[in-house]
């Protein structure tokens, strides 16, 4: 993964659902969406040493749009329930781990409306991986 620094666990992320196409997450961007966002998240180890990462739940990432008062527009995870079942991902040297999430965009309670975000992707494991872009407008068509 070209994104992820060499020598170091990290998050690329990218977003399909906008009206041109697959998209890099990034800062200060503006994207047009229709109904719904499909946030497609990959983790890459570019080191050469395998990588553990626990989890508590069967939750394994989350997304945050907050605004600029730091107010939650919407999280992926509000509302939804995980199993309580201890579990681990194995990531060797150089491997990738990819997994996908749906935003859907929209005016009711459990929908993203239209405005500029502050959007955070999180592994919920440990040790923590993350990414974050900010200035990210999202207009629906």
């Amino acid at each position: 993964m070209d994104d992820i620094p060499e020598g170091t666990v990290g998050l690329a992320v990218s977003m399909t659902g906008t009206l041109i196409g697959p998209l890099a997450l990034e800062q200060d961007i503006s994207v047009t969406v229709t109904d719904e966002i499909h946030v497609q998240i990959t983790m890459a180890n570019n080191t050469d040493e395998t990588r553990e990462f626990v989890f508590a739940t069967s939750q394994k990432l989350d997304i945050i749009f907050n605004d600029d008062e730091g107010n939650i527009a919407y999280q992926w995870s509000a509302g939804r329930r995980f199993s309580q079942v201890l579990s681990a991902l194995t990531l060797e040297g150089r491997d990738t781990w990819s997994h996908e999430l749906t935003v859907p965009v929209g005016t009711g309670s459990d929908q993203l409306p239209e405005g500029t975000y502050n959007v955070t992707v999180a592994l919920t494991g440990s040790p923590p991986v993350s990414f974050m872009a900010s200035g990210v407008e999202i207009k629906q068509n």
